[in-house]
């Protein structure tokens, strides 16, 4: 369970008096992906599965081997060469064995589903995995919980989509109950240096995988998403929308996100909030709505791209009281 944060700056900002941040970067390992391993570990064990394991740019795999290290499960994570190295350090210090592979995500997802295949490991894998889908609705539940309700729109970022397709059948169960009574509309952000679901929907075509993405936000630098086809359903039925933000608007959010908010969130979690002010420039979001963006990470996740996103540099003086006197005045 993760807090709905109301933020005065934020409204401030936006205009949007019912503005609503849903922190997931509060989860255990610090992100949204225990939301999925939680339910996988379970289904693993009931399994007697000898090992689970995961391909991941990192969240996934700091999820996995946080979450079985807390259930003497072995974890096996497969991770692409350029995976930060405060996610790699995560998951090496829970005790889960990492195998980090000289490609890109999409090719290190393959080979640790033929490993799983091989070895019969239990694959967490998004996509392959069905129940992952039913740890990520999840959210959408505590949302119309803790507001009595569903917002009309919830805006999150997109990499595999199996967040977004989550949400979708977390509302769509709660509307088949009758515990809300409309879908708010689902809008899913990606960068622009890896965005196939965006061109896809724009394009009203298949989903062509790109051959290379360039992005900061590594956690949904995804060429070839496993979850596409449900993430471009889940926006269409919805009535919302896929759309790009670039890594100048994805790092400008995270510094508001922590500046106005007191949130900080990992590059891929402020791709949300950056493409929140998109849509309401663009006119999907009305400032009249009711709006929730989840935010999907923490920025400990990715301490290097918040420290190269700081203007400021730290200039050591003196240790005395005249020294330190002159720098509060520059300050102030």
């Amino acid at each position: 369970q993760t807090p709905l944060i109301h933020s005065p700056n934020l409204i401030a900002l936006t205009g949007i008096e019912l503005l609503w941040l849903k922190d997931d970067g509060r989860n255990p390992s610090a992100s949204f992906k225990d939301r999925a391993t939680v339910v996988a570990i379970a289904m693993a064990r009931e399994a007697n599965a000898p090992v689970i394991a995961a391909a991941s740019t990192g969240n996934a795999a700091s999820s996995l081997a946080t979450l079985a290290a807390s259930v003497s499960l072995k974890a096996v994570v497969f991770v692409p060469k350029n995976a930060p190295r405060p996610k790699l350090a995560q998951i090496m210090i829970h005790g889960a064995e990492v195998v980090c592979l000289d490609c890109d995500y999409d090719h290190a997802f393959d080979l640790c589903q033929q490993v799983c295949q091989k070895f019969a490991w239990y694959n967490r894998n998004t996509a392959v995995n069905p129940f992952t889908g039913e740890g990520k609705k999840s959210a959408a539940l505590e949302i119309a919980r803790d507001l009595g309700h569903a917002p009309q729109a919830v805006v999150c970022s997109v990499g595999d989509g199996c967040i977004i397709s989550g949400l979708y059948k977390g509302f769509l169960d709660l509307l088949g109950l009758g515990l809300i009574d409309k879908l708010p509309r689902l809008y899913g952000v990606q960068a622009k240096g890896a965005n196939p679901l965006v061109r896809a929907f724009k394009s009203n075509s298949p989903i062509a995988p790109l051959a290379e993405c360039n992005t900061i936000a590594d956690s949904i630098s995804v060429g070839y998403p496993r979850d596409g086809v449900k993430a471009l359903r889940a926006v269409k039925n919805s009535s919302g929308a896929m759309i790009s933000v670039g890594d100048d608007e994805i790092l400008a959010a995270q510094k508001t996100l922590a500046n106005k908010a007191g949130v900080f969130s990992e590059p891929a979690a402020a791709a949300s909030f950056a493409g929140l002010l998109k849509l309401i420039d663009y006119g999907n979001i009305k400032i009249d709505e009711e709006v929730v963006v989840l935010l999907t990470g923490h920025g400990l996740k990715d301490i290097d791209t918040a420290s190269k996103n700081i203007e400021s540099k730290i200039e050591i003086i003196a240790p005395t009281i005249e020294a330190v006197t002159e720098k509060v005045k520059e300050l102030l």
